[in-house]
């Protein structure tokens, strides 16, 4: 029998309404982030040199793999389907051309993967049996991420706790065993990586039992729901995939010409983000919107001067890193005590990071992104990095955080030329462009 359309969800009214969503936004999005903080720092404290490596490089063809098979289709649903939310058959269609794509890039994906993986890892002595149990921990893992698409019927309906819920109930299962396993020294980067795939269809099992109610499921595609999710994501594609890559591109670098030291070295490293988490997330709710609604005559000086407010925070986290870098090596380890300079060093490269990304954000505020942008943002880094992949010893760490903080600069140096090429046309008065951030 037929689901018949639910009743518009009733409103909740004004300023009290904002307070209570915000503040479970605020809650939940803060408790997810110290527990995943808090799982990656245990893993590095705990695991053997060697495993940790293993479990970095799988982590990150886990990340690029699972962008390439998603490509912004998650982060569309909700655009799509609107003011039309309280029609189940509306919810439900969109999720599931969603999720119809996703199915089909996963399979390209896993014939490429099933290529690159063994060939990225064969000289690292893993073994064919620990080889071929990472690359099913994160084949399982990508595919069951694509459940976690449920979690749009919710956020439609603002129901943000029970969003939440699956996420930390994910979290904290997870945290929870990896302490378990280490008491018990089963410890390893296929355990670990066997726990990742098992939460994250835990967390899309939650996000689908709590939207049954809100969506009706087509047993066949629907076309025109198709076509349309795919007219609204086919731009970003490009951008998406170049940004996984990106992200994961230091560890990428280290797989491919360094030993697993290097690996394990960088992946402990990068733990540093942790640090600029809060700069970052102020971007998008503070900065964005302020710059948005600027009058034209007052954005180029607010814009240059967010954008130096940002410079010196980040050289403020990386200058008291470099000075005092004992809390970050103490919450790394004493397997990597000695890289106290080192951590400086991607500290640095973790700020030029963020203030690309505030750049990006800042111009995606205005929409002073276009076509010419992006393509200028992609020659350029892959050019820079070019470069400096001749130019120095990526062997090395410190050849790797060089390497990686290069390809950072290009980026910034792109979205703020990008800036500067879109106020001297007039952008400020019209805002035209595609926003895109990487």
């Amino acid at each position: 029998m037929p689901l018949k359309s639910k009743p518009p969800t009733p409103a909740r009214g004004g300023a009290g309404a904002a307070a209570a969503t915000l503040g479970t936004f605020l809650m939940g999005q803060g408790l997810v982030q110290v527990l995943t903080l808090a799982t990656g720092l245990v893993l590095v404290r705990w695991m053997a040199v060697e495993e940790f490596a293993m479990y970095r490089s799988a982590f990150a063809f886990q990340f690029i793999m699972g962008a390439l098979v998603d490509l912004g289709l998650s982060g569309s649903i909700v655009a799509m389907i609107g003011r039309d939310r309280d029609d189940p058959g509306v919810v439900g269609g969109f999720i599931h051309a969603a999720k119809r794509y996703r199915d089909r890039l996963f399979v390209v994906m896993l014939a490429v993967y099933a290529v690159v993986f063994p060939l990225m890892t064969l000289q690292h002595g893993w073994g064919w049996s620990n080889q071929l149990i990472l690359f099913v921990c994160v084949a399982a893992f990508t595919y069951c991420q694509g459940y976690k698409m449920y979690g749009a019927a919710l956020l439609v309906h603002g129901r943000l706790r029970g969003f939440y819920a699956a996420q930390l109930a994910h979290a904290g299962v997870k945290l929870a065993v990896i302490v378990a396993l280490h008491g018990l020294g089963w410890l390893t980067a296929t355990a670990a990586l066997g726990l990742a795939a098992a939460t994250v269809l835990l967390e899309g099992v939650l996000l689908h039992r709590q939207a049954r109610r809100y969506l009706q499921e087509p047993t066949h595609a629907d076309a025109d729901k198709s076509r349309a999710l795919l007219r609204v994501v086919r731009p970003l594609m490009p951008l998406i995939a170049f940004g996984a890559f990106q992200s994961q591109v230091a560890v990428l670098v280290a797989m491919a010409v360094g030993a697993n030291r290097t690996i394990a070295e960088v992946g402990a490293l990068d733990k540093v983000w942790g640090l600029f988490v809060v700069l970052d997330a102020a971007t998008s709710v503070v900065f964005a919107p302020m710059i948005a609604k600027l009058p034209a005559a007052r954005l180029p000086g607010r814009y240059a001067g967010v954008l130096l407010l940002g410079a010196i925070l980040g050289a403020g986290v990386t200058c008291g890193v470099f000075l005092f870098p004992a809390p970050v090596m103490w919450l790394l380890g004493p397997q990597y005590a000695g890289l106290g300079y080192e951590a400086g060093l991607m500290t640095a490269a973790a700020s030029l990071t963020f203030l690309s990304r505030m750049a990006a954000g800042l111009n995606q505020a205005r929409r002073f992104t276009s076509w010419w942008a992006t393509a200028t943002l992609v020659a350029g880094t892959l050019a820079t990095q070019a470069a400096a992949a001749l130019v120095l010893d990526v062997s090395t760490l410190r050849g790797v955080i060089l390497f990686l903080a290069a390809g950072n600069a290009a980026m910034l140096a792109a979205h703020m030329g990008n800036a500067a090429v879109s106020l001297a046309r007039g952008g400020a008065t019209r805002g035209e462009g595609v926003g895109d951030v990487v």
